[in-house]
């Protein structure tokens, strides 16, 4: 296993997620930069931590999705850090009145 220790961090790829990301790479953790649907913003996020000379990895998934969620623990499961940090920054920015959201809708 490599020195360094990884973290996780779901919707990674801009806004919080990236901060917190870029944040945790400057401590020295390889991070495993999860996206939805923002690839290139994904490998911009993923590009920085790396020129922080930490090492970086993209993992794309719908965590609504169980099966997808397993995938991204299989990704985990091969790196050669071990996982000591997740944060779970994913979000479904729904455009509506707040009272008027469904359950699922407050669930994604």
């Amino acid at each position: 296993m490599s020195e360094a220790t990884l973290a996780i961090v779901t919707g990674a790829a801009h806004r919080l997620g990236r901060a917190f990301a870029l944040a945790l790479a400057r401590r020295g953790h390889a991070v495993l930069v999860h996206f939805h649907s923002k690839d290139q913003d994904a490998k911009q996020t993923a590009d920085e931590i790396r020129s922080l000379g930490v090492p970086a990895f993209l993992k794309q998934a719908d965590l609504r999705e169980a099966a997808q969620v397993e995938d991204l623990f299989k990704l985990v499961d091969a790196l050669p850090h071990a996982l000591q940090v997740l944060v779970n920054s994913a979000a479904v920015m729904t455009r509506s009145e707040a009272r008027s959201l469904t359950v699922q809708a407050w669930d994604d």
